[in-house]
């Protein structure tokens, strides 16, 4: 990704990659019902989700630069 966007972006989608690993372990760990720390894991999922879903609110604002460079008047 360096090639074709700046810092900026670069830093934004390993924040995302790290929301993903998060939300896979979080789904990972509530599997056990019995577990006494299942609905810190369960908010966990929701909390990494919701930050996951703002890409569409982020996204266009990070990428959109990079977009526009591409295209003719």
């Amino acid at each position: 990704m360096p090639y074709f966007f700046g810092e900026d972006v670069q830093k934004y989608l390993e924040k995302i990659r790290l929301h993903l690993i998060n939300l896979n372990l979080a789904n990972s760990m509530m599997q056990n019902l019995i577990d006494p720390e299942r609905p810190t894991w369960v908010k966990k999922r929701g909390d990494e989700f919701m930050a996951i879903t703002k890409f569409y609110e982020e996204a266009p604002r990070l990428f959109g630069p990079y977009m526009k460079a591409h295209q003719t008047a």
